[in-house]
């Protein structure tokens, strides 16, 4: 997880001690940030969640509506825990996702 230094100074943790999580759902969206404290257990520093209209039944009908609510869940959760997320783990659930194993190869041309 990359954050960048927030209201915390005497508290920055490390690149990796700070997570933050989505979850889009079809009421609302929720935005949490979390620090790994000094015992391995996870803190949450910070939580937003707004409502959301851009979903019906797990499907996105209105993309705009949607982003707007994760913008203002995501900036929700920043200003209460003083750190600004840059990447995030997001869970994605509904009866029309499918998944599926793959294996490729990719030809890689070196300049010298």
């Amino acid at each position: 997880m990359s954050v960048s230094k927030g209201k915390n100074p005497g508290k920055n943790p490390g690149k990796n001690s700070v997570i933050a999580g989505l979850d889009i759902g079809s009421t609302k969206v929720a935005f949490v940030i979390g620090i790994i404290n000094s015992e391995g257990q996870l803190d949450i520093a910070g939580v937003g969640t707004c409502p959301n209209v851009g979903i019906r039944q797990g499907v996105v009908v209105n993309i705009e509506a949607t982003t707007e609510s994760i913008r203002r869940a995501k900036e929700e959760a920043e200003l209460m825990s003083g750190y600004q997320a840059v990447e995030v783990w997001v869970g994605v659930s509904g009866t029309h996702i499918k998944s599926f194993d793959s294996k490729g190869m990719v030809a890689i041309k070196i300049k010298k």
